[in-house]
């Protein structure tokens, strides 16, 4: 019976961190975006952003993300993938945009899981 118990957390965490976020997406896929000139947006505050963010990333905080969606980020086609500090403002705004009407939005998660150089 303890193995079952065990097998059953092990699951439901292996489900957790594989979904972390929603649609999470790995460096590799945020770097290809990067690549392909995709939205990537650093959700967090102004100074955060001034502090050091993913080369190409625009900053919108996601406490603006309503008023200042549709001029910064465009189509509701378009792939947007969002960032921040651990993880949980980029899951609101992933939940704020899918509530506008934006169709492809991915999260990241957190900026500590971006490897390379920041960019000041």
């Amino acid at each position: 019976m303890n193995y079952l118990l065990l097998l059953i957390l092990l699951a439901v965490v292996f489900f957790y961190l594989k979904n972390r976020g929603g649609d999470a997406v790995s460096m590799e896929e945020l770097e290809q975006a990067l690549a392909d000139k995709k939205t990537v947006v650093d959700v967090r505050s102004w100074e955060e952003y001034k502090s050091g963010h993913i080369p190409g990333a625009i900053s919108l905080p996601v406490q603006d993300l309503e008023k200042r969606a549709k001029r910064k980020l465009g189509n509701f086609d378009n792939e947007i993938y969002l960032y921040c500090q651990s993880g949980a403002r980029s899951r609101r705004g992933k939940q704020i945009l899918e509530n506008m009407g934006y169709q492809k939005v991915k999260n990241f998660g957190a900026i500590s899981t971006w490897t390379k150089k920041l960019e000041k």
